[in-house]
Parts: C-alpha cells; sequence; structure tokens
C-alpha cells in the first residue's frame, strides 16, 4: 500500500501475533469490505464500532477510527494527526506544488485563507441563481425522454459545470474536467498502488497543459474570476507561483466535483428508497436545507480519509505511535448512536445534525456552502420537473470512483416529464 507505515522491529512481531496492546484487532476484514466499504463493509465497520471506538487492521497496517467523538478529536489536532501522508503529492505528476488538502499548518493557513475567500456563504448565495439556472439547464437535455442516469445526466455535469464558471474556464469543458477529477480521486485513494499510480500520469499532464495555457493567459489579461484572483493575489507579501495557483485550481476542479456529485446521487437514491421522505419533501421544499444534511450524514460522499501520527500519543487508552497510519471513517462516526437518535433511520427532519462529512476544524471543506447549494437546486429542479419519479431498473447499484468515495457509476430512473425552462447562464 502506497505510504503505509512499515511496523518495525520487535512491535512487528508483537502486531503478528496479537495486534497492538489496548486496540481491538480487526480479524475479519477482507479485501473487498476494505476496498469496496460503501457496497459491504457499513455493517461490518458498525459492529467494529460497536465493540470499540479504535481497531488496527493488520493486513493494511493501519488503525481504523470509528466513533464521532474520536474522529473529532484526530481532527481538532493536525499537529498529531497529520494530512501529510502521501495525499499531498496527489498532483506531483502534474505539478511539483503539494496539495492543499494535504498540508498541516502555517501552508495550509496561508493558502487555504485565499481559496476560502471565494466560497464564503455570502459569496456564494450570490451565485444561487446561476446555480438553479444551470441545474435547468442540464435537466433540459433530458426531461423530454422521461428518463435519464441521474449520475451521468445530472450529479457529473452540475458540479463541474459551476465550478468551471468560478474559476472563468469554459463550462462546456466540463467532459475534461469530470475525466481528470477521476483520475485524480483514484490517485487520492488509500489503496492505490504504484501500478496504478503510472496510470494516471498521462491524464494528470494534459490537465497541467490545459490549466497552464490559462494561467498563462490571466497573467497578461486579468478577469473577474477565481484564477486572475490566484495569480495575482498578494499572500504574505508575495504572489503564489505558478505551481501554487496549478496546485490549488486542480484540487478546486477535483474536489468541486466529486463530493457534490456523489451527494446528488446518494440523495435521489435514499429519496426513492423512503417514499415517505420523498413526498414530505415535495409537500414542502423548506425542509431541502435539513434534507441535505440528512442526505450527507446518512450515506457520506468521502467514506474514510487518511492520517498519519507524527507523535506518540494517547487515543482514550490506546497508544499510537509516530508514523503509524490510520483511517478515520466518517460513515460509522455519522451513525454514532451516541451522537444521533436513531441513526441508521432516514429522517430529513432530523435537527441538529451535527455529521462529520465535511470534516471538522482546520479541515472542515471549504467548498461545504458550495456543495450544500448545489444539492438543494438539483434536488429542488428534479423534484419539481420529474413527475412519479422511481427507479428504472431493480438492479443492484454500483458503487464508482475511489475507494474512500461515496459515488454511483449510474442511477436510471423515469419520470413523467414536467415542463421545460428556458435559461440563460451566459453572463451569469
Amino acid at each position: 500500500m502506497r505510504g503505509c507505515a512499515k511496523i518495525r522491529g520487535s512491535r512487528a512481531l508483537k502486531l503478528d501475533e496479537r495486534g497492538p496492546p489496548n486496540i481491538h484487532r480487526s480479524v475479519c476484514m477482507t479485501s473487498s469490505t476494505f476496498s469496496e466499504p460503501h457496497s459491504s463493509g457499513l455493517p461490518y465497520y458498525q459492529e467494529l464500532a460497536r465493540k470499540g471506538e479504535v481497531h488496527f487492521e493488520p493486513s493494511r497496517e493501519m488503525y481504523l477510527v470509528l466513533s464521532h467523538r474520536l474522529v473529532r478529536r484526530v481532527l481538532t489536532d493536525p499537529h498529531t494527526f497529520s494530512c501529510r501522508n502521501g495525499i499531498e503529492n496527489v498532483f506531483k505528476d502534474a505539478t511539483s506544488a503539494p496539495a492543499l488538502l494535504g498540508l498541516d499548518p502555517p501552508d495550509h493557513t496561508r493558502l487555504r485563507a485565499l481559496a476560502a475567500s471565494a466560497f464564503t456563504p455570502q459569496t456564494v448565495a450570490r451565485l444561487k441563481r446561476c446555480t438553479y439556472e444551470l441545474a435547468h439547464r442540464v435537466l433540459n437535455e433530458v426531461i423530454e425522454a422521461g428518463a435519464m442516469d441521474v449520475v451521468a445526466d445530472i450529479s457529473d455535469k452540475l458540479p463541474l459545470m459551476v465550478i468551471a464558471g468560478i474559476l472563468g474556464l469554459p463550462r462546456d469543458d466540463w467532459k475534461h474536467f469530470l475525466r481528470w477529477s477521476h483520475y485524480i480521486a483514484a490517485a487520492a485513494a488509500p489503496t492505490v498502488t504504484r501500478e496504478k499510480e503510472a496510470d494516471h500520469r498521462g491524464p494528470l499532464l494534459e490537465m497541467r497543459r490545459y490549466l497552464l495555457a490559462e494561467i498563462e493567459d490571466r497573467r497578461t489579461r486579468p478577469m473577474e474570476d477565481l484564477l486572475s484572483r490566484f495569480v495575482h493575489a498578494d499572500v504574505e507579501g508575495a504572489r503564489l507561483d505558478t505551481e501554487e495557483v496549478l496546485s490549488l485550481t486542480m484540487l478546486l476542479v477535483s474536489a468541486g466535483h466529486g463530493t457534490t456529485a456523489n451527494g446528488i446521487g446518494q440523495g435521489i437514491r435514499w429519496l426513492l428508497a423512503h417514499p415517505d421522505q420523498l413526498d414530505k419533501l415535495r409537500r414542502d421544499r423548506r425542509l431541502l436545507p435539513t434534507a441535505v444534511e440528512e442526505i450527507l450524514r446518512y450515506d457520506p460522499p468521502m467514506y474514510m480519509v487518511p492520517r498519519v501520527v507524527t507523535r506518540t500519543v494517547d487515543l482514550e487508552g490506546h497508544t499510537l505511535e509516530e508514523g503509524d497510519r490510520l483511517l478515520y471513517v466518517a460513515a460509522t462516526a455519522n451513525r454514532d448512536e451516541n451522537v444521533f437518535s436513531y441513526p441508521d433511520q432516514f429522517d430529513i427532519t432530523r435537527d441538529p445534525n451535527p455529521h462529520l462529512s465535511f470534516g471538522y476544524g482546520i479541515h472542515f471543506c471549504l467548498g461545504a456552502a458550495l456543495a450544500r447549494q448545489e444539492m438543494r437546486a438539483a434536488l429542488d429542479v428534479i423534484l419539481d420537473r420529474c413527475l412519479h419519479l422511481e427507479r428504472a431498473d431493480t438492479a443492484p447499484l454500483e458503487h464508482g470512483g475511489a475507494v474512500h468515495l461515496n459515488g454511483l457509476k449510474h442511477l436510471r430512473v423515469r419520470f413523467q416529464p414536467g415542463a421545460q425552462c428556458s435559461v440563460d447562464v451566459a453572463a451569469a
């Protein structure tokens, strides 16, 4: 496994024989459970969580942190549980600058502040009309057919068209962005191998060439867009170099897709699986905000996230050493019965809903407000214009993408077409 710490010396013997002291040892995890946690592993992880909050997985040489309380602790202590676990090098085939999501303070603080200014709730609110118009636009392309693949026709397109507009990139290039973001997600997976890494090199270099041309254009012809802001920003008395701008832009393109796309697809999936909740939302759209939060909690877009331990630490009586690897599992944290009443129940009125699907602390997703708005727009428009919505088949749903992400390959639905909608987003 790439970046997985080797267990050293006599400690390796102890782990092989008994597992680390005071840690529940996972002995039932199969390779498929780990590589496809979203389709087969949630009951397994929930069973582990009932036995203890921290578990060691010997086949992967890493710890699993499963409870809401301990996941929050990991996320609020970046000096002990570092993001520098290899994910900072996810763009290494395209740029020498590390990825923001793999940085710790102070580098993380410096770069995040620049990017976050474009995603404040106030800034995102100004994009609401544009987001809704784009949602209508993508639905217009399939509405007359009375059937669609929610993933391919809506959730893959909408977030990429929105982030392209924010960056000042052509919205119609969303297909390129989609392909590149899939490669980036696969490269960031905790199970990626060196052989798989080689497969990502070509597409990432292609993305580099595309974005470098746009970056150089902004140097001489700045526009009212986020990419121009990156190129010309003064950060602590200096401008970002080209590689830093490239890394930030690559992150926004890829991250701007995965979370929202997965959330939209899973949202429609679970609403269809719970007709009472779907009817409730159809009747009262004021429930959209809490419905989105429940979708994010119930089936999080990002299932598990890696960290590396930087110093010996006691995690509620369990000793982890420098160099140890862990995964915090958002899916089980979001089903923690000590935090959520009836955690396995899908309830779009649930409030409060302190899920950890967007992280917590300094690495709380900077695009969370935008993702929520995109999910609300997509669900609202689909429910308005797709009447008598239902699954088009009963085939088992397949999960697509990387192990740590929780997206569907397809979600085919049929419906009675509602009205067409004339939209113009050219100036938005």
